[in-house]
């Protein structure tokens, strides 16, 4: 995978196939760029946009963070 195919914001993540998410998270912590995008998921969660806080929260679960 490479540094451009890698999640750099919520909706992103969401298209990672399920069986992917271990790989991707290894290869973000690899390349530097999983704080960044923690830091985007969390913005959004104090968003007043609805749909960004839902994307956000089903990004986290979907990286294994329980709710």
């Amino acid at each position: 995978m490479s540094l451009l195919d890698l999640p750099r914001k919520p909706a992103d993540v969401l298209d990672i196939p399920q069986d992917r998410i271990p790989d991707v998270i290894r290869e973000m912590w690899r390349a530097q760029v999983m704080s960044p995008l923690m830091r985007k998921i969390h913005a959004d969660l104090q968003s007043g946009d609805p749909r960004a806080r839902s994307r956000s929260q089903l990004a986290l679960r979907r990286l294994g963070f329980p709710d």
